[in-house]
């Protein structure tokens, strides 16, 4: 049987962990999405006579971005917004959740055993006052709806997964794509396209993409880079990190429904 403290800790430091992993990949993707929004967005058409395709972006996504003849086309904005607010929903239920746990560790007594008073009279009407201390034990105590926060926590566990992965979809074929964009740029032939399009890292083929990829408006031209490879990383390590936590969850109640079972209604 699972200590009823230790699990709430180790809820709490899950919901935490989960919490703040989340925030990170939301920063991240949000962070790739608003600096490549207007470079991808080139299905536009002319961009020297359509000034205003920078308001129209509608292909303008880091995910699922493809190479083509012309230009290298970002994917349907759809796609970034769900990877970059899709996060929103997960990250309310670890902060609720994370809250209501962290308040059991810090404001709960660990074992400490509880004490109650009696009073008996006997024939002779002599009272005797009876002290009595028992344990409390925190399976005795479940709540007859403890199956809807395991119902919500199952359905975020499975949508957390669907995120994490789709947007680690999405980010391995923009880079899957644009390896054929880096073979374009350097002229590459005979083993040297093998080597690019085999062995070349996403992290190296984002580093080629900050500085080679430039807007295609003569209007608006970037003047600043960042190291995309980092948010890249960060983003899908967080949101990975965080499926991790949901599982912790399910297992750690999973185990205390299983040693509730005598006291559930």
């Amino acid at each position: 049987m699972i200590n009823p403290y230790l699990s709430e800790r180790i809820l709490a430091s899950l919901h935490t962990i989960g919490t703040l992993c989340t925030l990170l990949a939301t920063i991240c993707t949000s962070i790739l999405w608003l600096h490549w929004r207007v470079v991808l967005n080139t299905c536009a058409g002319n961009f020297q006579t359509y000034p205003s395709y920078y308001d129209e972006h509608d292909c303008g996504c880091f995910l699922y971005a493809s190479d083509t003849l012309s230009y290298f086309v970002g994917g349907h904005i759809g796609w970034c917004y769900f990877g970059a607010f899709g996060t929103i929903l997960p990250l309310f239920f670890f902060f609720i959740f994370g809250c209501y746990h962290v308040f059991r560790v810090c404001f709960k007594s660990e074992g400490k055993p509880r004490s109650a008073k009696a009073q008996m009279t006997h024939r002779s009407n002599e009272i005797m006052q009876l002290t009595i201390e028992q344990e409390l034990d925190e399976q005795d105590t479940i709540s007859p709806y403890y199956w809807m926060p395991s119902t919500a926590i199952a359905i975020m566990l499975i949508y957390s997964i669907v995120h994490a992965s789709i947007l680690t979809d999405g980010l391995f074929k923009t880079c899957k794509q644009y390896r054929n964009r880096v073979v374009k740029y350097t002229h590459a032939s005979g083993q040297m396209v093998g080597v690019l399009q085999n062995r070349l890292t996403c992290g190296a083929v984002f580093d080629f993409m900050d500085y080679l990829h430039e807007d295609l408006s003569y209007e608006r031209r970037r003047d600043y880079r960042i190291n995309s490879s980092i948010p890249y990383y960060i983003s899908l390590i967080s949101v990975w990190i965080a499926c991790i936590c949901w599982i912790g969850v399910i297992i750690i109640c999973a185990r205390r429904f299983r040693d509730s079972r005598r006291v559930r209604i």
